[in-house]
């Protein structure tokens, strides 16, 4: 296996990490201004509870069918699919500025999502070696729980210094960035 030698697959890896990273700080990161939008939007306590769920029925619901479609027709495309669905959707939450627009980038959020975890797994079976795999494996779930720290405190402090929108556009524009580098 030509890609399991190379030294081009430790660029793959950090591309991925990276990716996977900040695909999961945008899960939690609509809960730190549930508050904000409920005020500035007068939207309810059951609407922001649909914006969450939202994300996660699209997650869920795809992660079968983007499996089977993945082992057809390649991880790949669907890596750089999702991450660029994630990115869209949440530069779309960045700039809403009604409840029917937020669900659409939360819908998107998640259907990106349902792409990056099976197809983060089958890309490294595919550039790593059967040794190195299940070690890797432990790192990208950790590079996970570090995107999910990421949309604690720091993610936090971001909001309170500049507002809600910059750090969700600037989000977005990293994952179409990481969609590019994954291509």
């Amino acid at each position: 296996m030509e890609k399991q030698n190379s030294k081009y697959r430790w660029v793959v890896f950090v591309s991925v990490l990276l990716t996977y990273l900040l695909i999961v700080s945008q899960r939690t990161a609509p809960g730190l201004i549930s508050d904000q939008l409920m005020k500035d939007f007068n939207i309810t306590a059951s609407t922001i509870g649909l914006l969450a769920s939202i994300q996660f029925f699209a997650y869920a619901g795809l992660q079968i069918p983007v499996g089977i479609l993945s082992d057809r027709f390649g991880p790949n495309f669907f890596l750089v699919i999702g991450t660029l669905l994630a990115g869209i959707g949440t530069l779309i939450y960045s700039t809403a500025s009604h409840e029917a627009v937020f669900l659409f980038a939360r819908l998107l959020v998640g259907t990106g999502d349902a792409a990056i975890w099976v197809n983060l797994v089958l890309i490294l079976s595919q550039w790593f070696k059967v040794r190195e795999f299940v070690g890797l494996l432990g790192i990208a779930g950790m590079a996970g729980s570090f995107g999910f720290l990421l949309a604690t405190v720091p993610l936090s402090a971001w909001i309170t210094i500049s507002g809600w929108r910059a750090p969700f556009f600037t989000s977005g524009i990293l994952l179409l960035l990481c969609s590019l580098l994954l291509y």
